[in-house]
């Protein structure tokens, strides 16, 4: 099975940094990066889906709340089994996993093309990568090529 840049990147993070994950607009825009080109909304969807249809036998990911970031993040944790799971915190109030899918691509696509794809600074807010960030991707991406 071929790995998806996005999977490492997050596997990446998740090992490296010690953090519960990466956000959409943080993917996405490395992403870009590694392919080598500008970001787009069509990049957020296509992502979205391939995150969303993951289903791998020994990992899981999860889409919980950082309460570091103030933001969703996606991150892999060593499980049978397999798929996505959306932290239960994140679907209150009756929200279901396709409203949240929904309003987590339409914040990413308003994020991606103000060509923000970090949560910096505390409070944090949303910020362009920073010099860490592009040496973290761009050791991800070098590893694989």
């Amino acid at each position: 099975m071929n790995t998806p840049f996005w999977f490492r990147l997050v596997k990446g993070w998740r090992e490296e940094k010690k953090g519960n994950g990466l956000t959409l607009p943080f993917i996405v825009g490395a992403d870009a990066r590694a392919r080598q080109t500008g970001p787009t909304s069509d990049d957020v969807g296509r992502l979205a889906a391939e995150i969303r249809a993951f289903d791998d036998p020994c990992q899981l990911l999860i889409v919980r709340w950082c309460t570091w970031r103030l933001a969703p993040v996606i991150g892999p944790y060593q499980f049978r089994g397999g798929g996505v799971e959306i932290d239960d915190q994140l679907l209150e109030g009756g929200v279901t996993e396709e409203r949240f899918w929904d309003a987590l691509v339409r914040d990413a696509k308003v994020r991606v093309a103000a060509g923000d794809f970090s949560r910096i600074g505390h409070p944090p807010r949303w910020a362009p990568f920073s010099k860490e960030d592009l040496e973290f991707i761009d050791s991800v991406s070098a590893d694989h090529e």
